[in-house]
């Protein structure tokens, strides 16, 4: 339940920081240009430090969701997740901003004009330099911005290894593809481990479904084997060099598979270092069973989708 539970969390506090993200933009930039009216610098600097302290409040409170979403990141998926990261706002930067802000003067003069002025759409110097400055500290805001689209795509790197499954889900039977969606969740909780052993798992009840098959459709060769007295190494072998149903490609990532399988399931060797390769482990895993369950299905005489049967 850990990745709905955080899941719900974690969609929480973006929309919330995306909310502020807006506010922000509307309240303290797109109404800038209504702020920071003055007529010499004493009072600039009275106008200058009353906003500071309104968006350095906002601004806090944007960042200190960002914690919480790294945070939040970090601890459902691991420190070293291909999930984006967010980075908190440069208020430093947003208030050298305000302070180096200059030019409110001199004003549109005259009553027709005090409306335009006061909402900073003429062209005088002190519209133009609110517009200029509210634009400084948007930029500031656009980083963040950039960064919650990218963690929207980013989220497709929890299930990477997968995509040759999910490209082709129809061609697996329901039994195949939930042990697959098993291996998902633990991946997607940063349990490389035991979603590689999921899959080294499946691929060896899969082999061996095979052999069943073809011994009750008749090979000599397997005659005389009792096909539950194998282990993995002699399925793999039965079906490369006995029977040539595997090419030497797919047999010797087999054995790789099979290796990185044992290690991650009883826990031995070095599994910081092997943690790494897990991708590979599961991307190969996936296309060694989508050949194996082809030839399964076919064997057993099911409905076999036309994208399949070309496969041989």
């Amino acid at each position: 339940m850990i990745k709905l539970k955080y899941s719900i969390i974690w969609g929480a506090i973006l929309e919330e920081i995306k909310i502020l993200l807006d506010q922000t933009d509307e309240m303290y930039l797109g109404l800038f240009v209504n702020s920071l009216r003055y007529d010499n610098e004493v009072q600039g600097k009275e106008e200058k430090k009353k906003y500071l302290s309104s968006l350095k409040n906002q601004i806090e409170k944007i960042n200190k969701k960002v914690k919480s979403f790294n945070e939040i990141r970090k601890f459902a998926f691991g420190e070293k997740n291909k999930l984006t990261k967010l980075s908190p706002i440069n208020f430093p930067r947003m208030r050298e901003i305000v302070t180096k802000h200059k030019g409110d003067y001199p004003r549109e003069k005259g009553l027709a004009n005090f409306t335009e002025e006061l909402l900073g759409t003429t062209d005088s110097a002190s519209s133009l330099a609110r517009k200029h400055t509210a634009l400084l500290l948007r930029n500031n805001l656009a980083p963040l911005r950039t960064e919650l689209g990218r963690f929207v795509e980013s989220i497709k790197t929890l299930e990477e290894p997968y995509q040759e499954f999910y490209k082709n889900e129809k061609k697996y039977r329901k039994i195949v593809s939930n042990e697959i969606e098993k291996s998902v969740i633990c991946y997607s909780v940063d349990l490389k481990g035991e979603a590689v052993f999921i899959i080294g798992r499946l691929l060896e009840n899969l082999c061996a479904e095979w052999l069943l098959l073809l011994k009750r459709q008749g090979s000599s060769q397997l005659n005389a084997i009792n096909i539950e007295d194998l282990d993995f190494d002699q399925k793999l072998n039965r079906l490369h060099y006995n029977l040539k149903k595997m090419s030497p490609s797919q047999f010797s990532k087999a054995m790789a598979l099979k290796w990185d399988r044992n290690t991650f399931g009883h826990k031995i060797g070095k599994l910081n270092e092997l943690s790494k390769d897990a991708d590979s482990n599961i991307k190969t895993g996936i296309n060694l069973i989508t050949f194996v369950e082809s030839k399964v299905v076919r064997k057993s005489g099911e409905v076999v989708p036309k994208s399949i049967k070309k496969t041989d």
